[in-house]
């Protein structure tokens, strides 16, 4: 028994994601401290055939998601600058020269600008650290997730081919970039989450009681928007407000978030861990922004960027697979 326990206890102290908050077996740490929550697999109806929701919010159709990890909180600029500091990694922003930045009235492109930057294009001040990284692309995000990966000693989930324009990727304006980027889901390592992931956690897993925002049918109690009231302009430090069901915080407000999937319509087929097109023009981002409408923080709403495209409003969390 002694040896077990002297064994448990080096686990623990050597390997972060053994680490525990509490004596809750569900949350598991990654060694930049941020708590990934366990999702239980289960059943549930994808979309809304509510009147007045977007048509590609429709249909609603049955959706089964397998057993995963996702964060309890956006990836902050502090995390984002300890990837940047260990790899020199140079972000879609950084090689295009320019991101969108919000101004008084409107919103931007303008050079210069990368994740260094504040949503109004200032350089993030230190009190700030704890907010979300914006100005990242997709891409950067998948660098991001291998580079964890493989500082927590776990099999990166991503392969990532920068020499070969990827030929399920249709964009033909803006991306130069056209990674072909393949996700192994049965890797232990980090991701983005799937749309399905997403929108299973955000409505509280089976846990969910079925509210229009993630955690509350009351707004203002789980995020804002520049739009609501009490009127806040800007985002706010990550873990504000009431978290959801599942302990997961800001997945109403704050920043839009990068999912793994190519941007596609919905069928009424039942589906079991859907991970979009094959093929497409813009990935998949989940949740209204602080720079939107509450109506864009409810669980159902999807939208989408070209991979390439880095903002103002947009940052992203990780996942993994319960491998």
């Amino acid at each position: 028994m002694k040896t077990t326990f002297t064994v448990l206890l080096l686990l623990t102290l050597f390997h972060p994601l053994l680490t525990t908050r509490g004596h809750d077996p569900e949350v598991i740490k990654s060694s930049t401290g941020t708590e990934m929550i366990l999702v239980k697999g289960g059943t549930f109806q994808m979309g809304s055939n509510e009147k007045g929701v977007g048509s590609d919010e429709k249909p609603q159709h049955s959706v089964t998601v397998s057993e995963f990890y996702i964060a309890s909180t956006e990836v902050t600029f502090a995390e984002f600058a300890k990837f940047i500091a260990a790899t020199e990694y140079k972000t879609s922003a950084e090689i295009n020269g320019f991101s969108y930045v919000r101004t008084k009235d409107e919103w931007e492109k303008r050079a210069g600008i990368n994740w260094t930057c504040d949503e109004w294009g200032n350089i993030r001040d230190i009190s700030r650290e704890n907010h979300p990284v914006v100005h990242v692309s997709w891409y950067d995000a998948v660098e991001y997730c291998n580079w964890l990966s493989k500082k927590d000693g776990l099999t990166p989930a991503y392969s990532v081919n920068k020499d070969v324009k990827d030929p399920n990727n249709l964009d033909t304006l803006s991306d130069t970039q056209k990674w072909i980027v393949k996700c192994d889901f049965s890797a232990n390592g980090y991701r983005l989450p799937t749309e399905a992931e997403w929108e299973f956690a955000a409505r509280g897993g089976n846990e969910s009681k079925g509210y229009m925002f993630p955690g509350s049918d009351d707004f203002r109690e789980v995020g804002h928007v520049f739009s609501s009231k009490p009127w806040k302009e800007g985002m706010i430090e990550v873990g504000s407000y009431k978290p959801n069901e599942l302990g997961l915080f800001n997945m109403a407000g704050n920043v839009t978030e990068w999912c793994w999937d190519w941007f596609g319509d919905y069928t009424t087929d039942a589906q079991t861990d859907p991970r979009g097109p094959e093929s497409g023009r813009e990935r998949v981002k989940r949740n209204g922004s602080w720079y939107g409408l509450i109506y864009n923080c409810r669980t159902t709403y999807r939208t989408a960027y070209t991979p390439e495209t880095s903002f103002f409003e947009l940052g992203f969390r990780v996942a993994k697979s319960s491998i």
